[in-house]
């Protein structure tokens, strides 16, 4: 097993409807303004999840965990019996900083609503910006939307 915590899609297709994201990640993201914590303790690798039981115990106790992989496959079973009995105190939930502004929509859906956005922004840009100011502006508009760099 190899860790790519962050090539992972952009925090904005978490929750859209055709993820296989856990109910109670998306319930929970809706209302987790300041919920999220990077940790280690899931994985093994730096990842930031919503703050559950779990992560706050191994974080309190301050306990030392493998690196990745084998952290990974150490939690693996307690995050397997965790979603299949619903218990949402135990699996990993990751989620990026911004978790409280995601939305439920189809993937289709939030990709035309993502185009729309960009190409209202370019237009906007176009008539009011040179362009070299107007490429900085886009990059950095991309960045901020896409969460990049990671936190």
């Amino acid at each position: 097993m190899v860790c790519f915590w962050n090539a992972t899609l952009p925090n904005v297709y978490v929750n859209v409807i055709s993820a296989h994201t856990q109910p109670e990640a998306v319930q929970r993201g809706a209302a987790a303004e300041d919920e999220t914590l990077v940790t280690e303790k899931i994985s093994g690798k730096p990842a930031r999840a919503l703050a559950n039981r779990f992560i706050r115990e191994m974080e309190a106790a301050d306990a030392p965990q493998l690196v990745c992989p084998a952290q990974n496959t150490l939690t693996g079973p307690l995050r397997a019996a965790a979603k299949k009995t619903g218990r949402h105190e135990f699996p990993s939930l990751y989620a990026g900083q911004p978790a409280a502004l995601a939305c439920a929509l189809p993937a289709g859906e939030l990709a035309a609503q993502l185009n729309a956005e960009a190409l209202d922004r370019l237009a906007a840009l176009r008539r009011q910006t040179s362009p070299a100011r107007m490429n900085a502006l886009v990059f950095d508009t991309v960045a901020r939307r896409l969460d990049y760099p990671p936190q």
